[in-house]
């Protein structure tokens, strides 16, 4: 397929988001039926991460209850957010999917509730990084127009809603969409102006949350397709989908955000690619050998206590980032030919690696002798910058 030009009569010019051939003006340009961007770059223009439900690094593929009002992760990068004394729901990485993907994040009531309270509210959370949305310009009297688009499954029709909120939760936008047959995927594209007004960060804290709505009371009830100054979700029409525990699923896939008027296909990154993206916010390393393994070089400072580098993260995480572990951890004394099995305790994070500052639960140790630390099998070490 291209544009063939016979003859000196022909015309070709561009301009900001419209092509125009021989007089005739096209808003947008497709190849082979695909709609090409209208506006940003052919490569990395999808803001989502994870937006095809591959990577969970924490659950592998496991359910993950919903049932606080604090974000819950489940695949990487989306959370679930709920109540803590009402109805109940569950995450997981599920197979079932649309042509074209291998996943879907399902959720699925468990428990339900049928009268939705003024303040409750249940959804699907995707907070993406200020540095990622600086093209987006909201915020700013250059605010670009922006295209999500996505695959969805539910066993309930109706309308559902999607909300665009900033990192105050000072600014919103409610864009409804409907669910025509029940346990189909669907797929559906929402189209906004960027917002000229309010703070929207473009650092390393929440630039967007995009929250796919389940159910919410008035409280943060809006109308649909326009900007409001508050904390919104859904608009009236938005079905109650944790009404019944009896076979209740929603599933979404496909999920891309992109700078311009049109949703392009989805944008299919590298297993590898997508990973590291990840791991900038969320990242854990287990040793799965079956048995005990060496990690790195610790140094005693008294005759009990080691401090040392535990090990390396394999990106740049998003900030300092929380450090636990599971499992059994130790220490290996050369001199002595003797090893100590204890937790390192307080576990620290530093650019690029992650440190431990007072590992104590030895003996005879002798201050500044370099140990071998290691783990035994299954122990786990997280590290977490989440939004």
């Amino acid at each position: 397929m291209g544009i063939q030009i016979r003859g000196s009569d022909d015309n070709i010019s561009a301009s900001d988001g419209s092509l125009t051939i021989n007089g005739a003006s096209f808003s947008t340009l497709q190849v082979n039926g695909q709609n090409l961007p209208t506006a940003g770059p052919l490569s990395n223009r999808n803001k989502i991460i994870n937006g095809d439900m591959r990577i969970d690094q924490r659950n592998a593929g496991s359910a993950v209850t919903i049932n606080a009002s604090a974000a819950t992760y489940s695949v990487d990068r989306w959370s679930g957010f709920g109540m803590a004394s009402a109805g109940v729901f569950t995450l997981n990485r599920s197979t079932i999917a649309p042509a074209g993907f291998t996943n879907s994040l399902a959720a699925t009531c468990t428990t339900a509730d049928g009268t939705i309270a003024a303040g409750d509210r249940y959804f699907i959370d995707h907070r993406i990084e200020g540095f990622n949305i600086a093209d987006f310009d909201f915020g700013t009297a250059s605010a670009n127009t922006v295209t999500l688009s996505f695959w969805v499954q539910s066993s309930l029709t109706g309308t559902y809603c999607i909300g665009f909120i900033n990192n105050g939760g000072t600014r919103s936008y409610v864009a409804e969409y409907t669910i025509n047959a029940a346990d189909t995927w669907e797929y559906k594209t929402i189209t906004l102006t960027g917002d000229t007004s309010g703070t929207w960060l473009s650092d390393n804290g929440i630039g967007v949350t995009i929250r796919f709505t389940l159910a919410t009371g008035t409280t943060y009830q809006t109308t649909a397709n326009a900007w409001s100054a508050g904390n919104f979700n859904a608009t009236s029409n938005q079905v109650n989908w944790m009404s019944s525990s009896s076979s209740r699923t929603f599933r979404i896939t496909g999920v891309q955000l992109e700078v311009g008027t049109v949703a392009t296909p989805f944008e299919h990154r590298s297993y590898g690619d997508e990973l590291a993206r990840c791991q900038r916010y969320y990242w854990q390393t287990q040793n799965i050998t079956g048995s005990r393994k060496y990690l790195g070089m610790v140094q005693a400072y008294a005759s009990t206590a080691t401090y040392g580098i535990l090990t390396y993260v394999p990106v740049e995480m998003r900030s300092d980032a929380t450090v636990n572990i599971s499992g059994s951890f130790g220490y290996y004394n050369a001199t002595s030919a003797t090893n100590s099995t204890s937790s390192p305790g307080s576990l620290d994070f530093s650019p690029g690696r992650i440190e431990t500052a007072s590992w104590a639960g030895g003996s005879g140790l002798t201050a500044g002798h370099g140990l071998i630390s290691f783990w035994e099998d299954d122990a786990v070490i997280y590290a977490s910058a989440e939004l």
